[in-house]
């Protein structure tokens, strides 16, 4: 596992996390070129807004974990390999409201803790494998603007397992 705690302290052409290992974002802002590998990406924050991580949020890619207090749910990917929510509190977070968005995880989306809003813009989201939502992990997807039609998608290509909340509302 490498931490990188203070902005500036890492700036790279490529990096690769291979798999096994953990690059964990702490506190910082890294200004990586090109990311790829199958390893773990930690991110205490906001998914860093420069760099190319394409390769590494792709199907043959590696693993996302949101943890700690600092991620607002603010999500500049709209992919990813697999993506893991492990938050320091319970506070919900919504995802951004853009028109015809669609969440693609590759792989499997797990909730340890905390909770996550879709709200009436998103489109579909796309599970490729398994969606875990532990005891203190939730999922809320609100219909939105009452009179309005959606059609918002939630397809899950694995197991199903809610020990939390999964709320639908139409």
């Amino acid at each position: 596992t490498v931490r990188l705690g203070e902005d500036g302290i890492m700036a790279a052409r490529t990096v690769q996390i291979a798999e096994g290992a953990t690059l964990d974002i702490e506190t910082c802002t890294p200004d990586f070129n090109n990311v790829y590998g199958q390893g773990t990406l930690r991110i205490n924050g906001d998914f860093p807004s420069t760099g190319d991580y394409s390769a590494f949020v792709s199907k043959d890619g590696g693993t996302t974990e949101f943890y700690g207090s600092g991620h607002t749910g603010e999500i500049s990917h709209f992919e990813y390999n697999n993506l893991i929510l492990n938050y320091d509190d319970n506070a919900t977070r919504t995802f951004p409201n853009e028109e015809r968005k669609q969440l693609n995880i590759n792989g499997y989306l797990t909730i340890n803790k905390g909770k996550i809003n879709f709200s009436n813009t998103q489109q579909a989201i796309h599970i490729g494998s398994d969606l875990n939502i532990a005891e203190n992990g939730g999922i809320y997807i609100y219909r939105g603007t009452p009179g309005v039609t959606h059609y918002d998608t939630v397809q899950v290509g694995g197991n199903f397992i809610n020990r939390g909340e999964f709320v639908l509302t139409l």
